[in-house]
């Protein structure tokens, strides 16, 4: 019995230290007004807030200063406790005290509506003419030449300093040097009287897929500015090359995802697409197959970023091009596949042997765009930045190409 009474008052005596703790955070916020408190470190931060109302995230949040565009909110808790205190008239004063702690993240960019009205602005700014308001001119059907532009792993928001891997590179370079690449290659084809532009966008035309500036894997990335900084950046660049292109010839976009970007590109094709959505000379191929394939006469091209190739699984290319078109391939004499990633150029030819035919199908690893970073530096790699152009005839296949090698920025 003794037990029991002993049991009862260790509980009454709980119960009575929990409403004082109660009350005297409610007497603390009845004498301070709500109370609040904030604490950062390296990109993270704690809010807590103590309120005598009822307690709204946002509300919460907006009250203090904080907003979405800067934090992100990682997980938040909001809980109550109800106390009662005696009045001097004998009756019990219930209140009760709402209580908020939310973890957030620094961003390292826009939010998505931030980044919505950017691109949309971007592409209210952007003339579906023409530079020089001219209509698309000597378009033949069928094209009797095509070229195709080979501006592969152009980095964009790459950051490389001079004193440490020996050369510049910015987003401000980047983009030069890849606007420097497409008209110089473009102008030159001018003789050649091509009546189709194939325009291959993606192959690590991003440098970073994230906020967080990392591959689309994960892999962390020296980076200049926010990924939105650049990934606008590369909507400009890819909507200058269109537009030059498109000024004497029609145009094709595929567009290949790289390593480095594989996300970000395919959102930047959709959004081209429906940019050019009402231009009769351009067309886009940009599904979410990591390999596409382009006909033209005689011609059929493969493309992949070849991040995921072995080199064993880079002879299977061409058992895997008869296999994924195989009416293609029984209508084709010129087979070709192009392939970044590894920032060098190098061209095999393997013969496939069809019963008594023989064709060649030839494997181009293209060479990059941008120059060394700090870790290639470091690992020994060497650069040698180039663009090119494929042509090809309608009927008779190749006919040669030709190479952009760009001039190094100092300023």
């Amino acid at each position: 019995m003794d037990s029991e009474s002993s049991k009862e008052r260790r509980k009454d005596s709980a119960a009575a230290s929990h409403l004082g703790r109660a009350a005297e955070l409610i007497s603390d916020a009845a004498q301070q007004g709500n109370s609040a408190c904030w604490s950062e470190k390296a990109g993270k931060a704690t809010y807590e807030l103590i309120s005598h109302e009822k307690v709204d995230l946002s509300e919460a949040l907006h009250d203090a200063g904080v907003t979405y565009e800067d934090w992100r909110v990682d997980s938040y808790t909001i809980s109550s406790c109800d106390a009662g205190a005696k009045r001097p008239d004998g009756l019990v004063a219930k209140s009760t005290t709402y209580f908020l702690k939310a973890n957030l993240t620094k961003r390292h960019g826009y939010s998505a509506e931030t980044m919505r009205a950017k691109v949309i602005e971007e592409i209210k700014a952007a003339s579906r003419a023409s530079p020089d308001g001219s209509t698309t001119q000597n378009i033949a059907s069928p094209a009797n030449r095509m070229a195709l532009l080979v501006l592969f792993d152009a980095h964009l928001g790459q950051l490389s300093w001079e004193g440490e891997s020996g050369s510049r590179i910015d987003l401000q370079v980047s983009c030069a040097r890849y606007t420097d690449a497409a008209c110089d290659l473009l102008d030159r084809l001018q003789s050649f009287n091509c009546d189709k532009i194939v325009y291959v966008l993606g192959n690590d035309f991003l440098h970073v897929d994230g906020g967080a500036n990392t591959t689309t894997k994960g892999t962390p990335q020296d980076a200049d500015g926010k990924w939105q900084q650049s990934f606008l950046a590369g909507l400009k660049c890819a909507r200058h090359t269109i537009d030059l292109a498109r000024q004497n010839h029609s145009v094709d976009v595929l567009v290949v995802p790289g390593n480095h970007d594989e996300e970000k590109v395919w959102c930047l094709g959709q959004v081209l697409a429906a940019n050019y959505d009402q231009c009769d000379d351009v067309s886009f191929w940009c599904g979410a197959a990591p390999t596409k394939y382009y006909r033209f006469g005689t011609n059929l091209l493969g493309f992949v970023h070849g991040n995921e190739l072995s080199e064993a699984k880079k002879t299977q290319l061409p058992s895997k091009m008869a296999t994924d078109r195989p009416r293609d391939w029984a209508e084709t004499t010129c087979r070709e596949w192009f392939l970044g990633h590894l920032h060098r150029e190098k061209e095999t030819t393997i013969t496939h042997r069809n019963s008594d035919t023989i064709g060649n199908v030839t494997i181009r690893e293209c060479p990059a765009l941008t120059g060394l970073d700090s870790w290639h530096n470091k690992k020994g790699y060497l650069s040698n930045p180039q663009a090119e152009a494929h042509l090809y005839d309608h009927d008779t296949g190749k006919i040669g190409y030709l190479i952009h090698n760009p001039t190094q920025r100092k300023d």
